[in-house]
């Protein structure tokens, strides 16, 4: 009989906490590094790189911790170590005087992240029977500390310096570390600290049984591809829209707030889905990988919008919101396909498969996008055209011959 442990309330607000720690500071890197980058020298190649070399791991890595999270007992350990990298790297960015130390710590960083998002989706899918809750919880609390993220960072950067948004990504990691070593060293001194269920229970516990998802339920290679394709713009909006702007003039906290919208449509979605009957209601579309098809072009869309964002910045508040919103539905879509369906205990390798799909996505765009625009002066706001145009293929393609 397999057996799993239920977290305690105390061990889902720490998994909680990670969350909003995590995406309070992903979303301040995301998009200050590319103008620190500028600001030590760089040129918008190694903006480009900055941008996507903290995800070179990240095409591989979650893979490989998803699946050592699901043998590992504290997953605490595993979170605290992440952000004992994470925090050191912010620290380097806080120092740095040129690109190249900018971007080794950022590939640094991204083993501190490829470690800490699979483990974490894994110890909340698996915190509770109920996965599309737990999961929808997760997405509300990290969506709200990201949207809220650019616009904190923007005030401290108006108000100080660029270096003091570093500074509060350095006390941030920080606390992230000593809550959960607080949770590790709680853990091993009491092993009883969270009730065992039954995941596969005999006879006279048949109320809480959990099937297997059934067999060719989803097709993970289309969505696998459709979140590695939305990864692909949004990492290069978020890197290149900051530095282009900028040297157009626009102030640092008017760029935070328009880069914001992308967070505020996202949370505000992931909100919605806490509530059962919108899930279902979501998951349970007849033709649900048309509906994805129809959000990643609308993604493509919103992205070249963002050529015009010196005629109404509002505009271009509008175009982030609704790439927020598509790639929320897209991503939550997914979670539920790849993951949430996922057979314990496998839930954090098929996190890692998920992970892998970001990782691949925000690596190549901002790469790709900076070397076109560096050499080949091509606006990094038509680049997510090319990926989804390729996906587009790909899906008409896959889906036709299904139906044939």
């Amino acid at each position: 009989m397999e057996k799993r442990r239920t977290a305690t309330s105390g061990q889902m607000f720490s998994y909680l906490f990670t969350a909003a720690v995590g995406d309070l500071v992903v979303p301040i890197l995301t998009v200050f590094l590319p103008l620190l980058t500028l600001e030590v020298g760089g040129n918008f190649f190694e903006v480009g790189i900055v941008g996507g070399i903290s995800y070179v791991t990240s095409s591989f890595l979650p893979y490989l911790m998803g699946r050592y999270s699901d043998k590992f007992r504290s997953k605490h350990a595993l979170l605290a170590a992440s952000f004992a990298i994470t925090a050191s790297t912010s620290l380097v960015y806080l120092l740095a005087s040129n690109p190249i130390e900018v971007i080794v710590a950022r590939a640094v960083e991204g083993v501190g992240w490829s470690m800490l998002w699979p483990t974490l989706q894994s110890a909340v899918t698996t915190a509770t029977d109920d996965k599309g809750r737990s999961l929808s919880i997760y997405n509300s609390v990290w969506s709200g500390a990201y949207a809220v993220g650019p616009i904190a960072a923007g005030l401290f950067a108006t108000i100080g310096s660029l270096r003091i948004v570093f500074v509060a990504t350095s006390v941030l990691l920080a606390l992230g570390l000593i809550v959960n070593l607080g949770f590790h060293n709680a853990n091993r001194e009491s092993k009883e600290a969270s009730p065992i269920v039954d995941v596969i229970p005999d006879s006279n516990k048949s109320e809480i049984r959990v099937e297997p998802p059934e067999k060719g339920r989803a097709d993970t290679s289309f969505y696998f591809f459709a979140i590695l394709v939305s990864a692909f713009a949004v990492s290069i909006l978020l890197t290149f829209f900051p530095a282009i702007v900028n040297l157009a003039g626009i102030p640092v906290f008017t760029i935070s707030v328009i880069t914001s919208g992308y967070g505020i449509l996202r949370f505000l979605f992931y909100l919605m889905t806490t509530y059962k009957q919108f899930r279902n209601r979501l998951f349970s579309r007849k033709h649900v990988e048309n509906f994805v098809l129809v959000l990643v072009i609308g993604v493509a869309i919103s992205s070249a919008c963002l050529i015009f964002f010196d005629r109404n910045p509002f505009l271009s508040f509008l175009a982030f919101g609704i790439i927020g919103a598509a790639y929320s539905i897209v991503s939550t879509i997914a979670q539920s396909k790849i993951i949430a369906e996922a057979e314990f205990p496998r839930t954090g390798e098929a996190a890692g498969v998920f992970e892998i799909s970001i990782g691949i996505g925000t690596f190549l765009g901002p790469t790709i996008a900076g070397v076109l625009l560096q050499f080949g002066k091509i606006s990094p706001f038509l680049t997510p055209s090319f990926g989804i145009g390729a996906f587009v293929i790909f899906s008409i393609t896959k889906l036709t011959s299904r139906r044939n």
